[in-house]
């Protein structure tokens, strides 16, 4: 495409609008209904536990501080949770942990940079751990080509983006459930569809509000049952290069994606079109022993790996405020919640 078209950005289009159109038309695409293979029907899944339709990769502002003259925070934490947030501050086996405390204490904790996240499940982004940095502008519902997230409230298990949000963006110090990663960062939800997925509603969601959102964090893939060779398809492929290309100002956009929890089944993140694509970071989980649990999938396009659930603790995070829930998780869990960190880490 021309470059200095992407630069004539209007007020009636955005620089996500102007390349999704760039996209469609290159490829002819006229098919709004084409669905691609494995894809949210329970196979395409969260990269939690066992259940898969997205496949989710889950197993099941105001800082109270002091600054010191040499610029470096000296932070207390009033919320309840914090202290059970070991992959934060790891009091019990020091230094299993993100090392975070020590970029918090420079006065890095995400102020300026905006991440997505991308999921089935949408963004409950009035909890009470989520609204504080919640960004509306990068927010985007691929389901109803609207801006408001918000998940379908079907399913008592469309609660996987509030959590993985909540991992990396939870307000500090508002004495609610525990502290995100980057507490200070603004939060963005791209809700997909929750049913059978199409190329192009994924291409949709990878260059969503692309002038707003700085890192896209994608807890999801094809199905983890060491067979599946899937994803990206052309358009979403299109659409990554082009973020990767366009995006953060033309520095590029970031897509971290989640490795997989398909260890236990032999399978292998390498068989994963989004893990092993040169446009992403993929992240794998070691549990609080800094061991690999036995659901961590292995390949050679796994860059790094963060904390999750194994044979120790869960992670604690936000939670959407429905079926009974309290807003606040001690469950989260698998690669679902190791790729969130990584993407919010300051």
């Amino acid at each position: 495409m021309n470059e200095n078209n992407v630069g004539n950005v209007n007020k009636s289009q955005n620089i996500s609008d102007i390349l999704a159109n760039s996209i469609f038309f290159t490829h002819n695409y006229n098919n709004n209904n084409r669905v691609i293979n494995n894809s949210f029907d329970g196979s395409k899944g969260n990269r939690g536990a066992s259940k898969k339709r997205l496949n989710r990769r889950s197993l099941n502002n105001v800082i109270n501080s002091s600054v010191k003259n040499n610029n470096h925070l000296v932070l207390h934490f009033n919320d309840p949770y914090f202290d059970k947030q070991w992959h934060l501050l790891n009091r019990v086996n020091p230094g299993r942990d993100m090392n975070v405390v020590k970029v918090w204490s420079h006065n890095i904790t995400g102020r300026g940079i905006t991440i997505a996240v991308i999921d089935d499940a949408g963004l409950d982004w009035n909890s009470t751990d989520i609204r504080n940095n919640y960004e509306p502008l990068g927010s985007y519902d691929v389901v109803s080509n609207d801006n408001d997230p918000t998940p379908s409230k079907s399913k008592d298990t469309n609660h996987h983006g509030t959590r993985c949000a909540g991992e990396i963006a939870a307000t500090a110090n508002n004495s609610f459930c525990g502290v995100g990663l980057a507490f200070n960062a603004k939060i963005s939800g791209i809700r997909l569809i929750d049913g059978p997925m199409t190329d192009e509603a994924e291409a949709r969601a990878f260059i969503g509000k692309l002038d707003v959102n700085d890192v896209y964090s994608c807890s999801w893939g094809p199905e983890d049952d060491g067979k599946t060779l899937d994803g990206p398809h052309k358009l979403a492929f299109e659409a990554m290069r082009l973020g990767t290309d366009y995006g953060r100002g033309g520095y590029g956009s970031i897509y971290v994606v989640a490795s997989g929890n398909g260890g236990r089944n032999g399978d292998n993140c390498n068989y994963d079109g989004y893990a092993n694509s040169v446009f992403t970071i993929t992240i794998g989980a070691v549990d609080e022993e800094g061991e690999m649990p036995d659901y961590s999938e292995q390949c050679a396009s796994m860059l790094a790996v963060a904390y999750s659930s194994g044979s120790g603790k869960n992670i604690v995070t936000s939670d959407w405020s429905v079926y009974g829930s309290s807003g606040c998780t001690e469950s989260h869990s698998g690669t679902s919640a190791a790729a969130p960190l990584a993407a919010g880490w300051p």
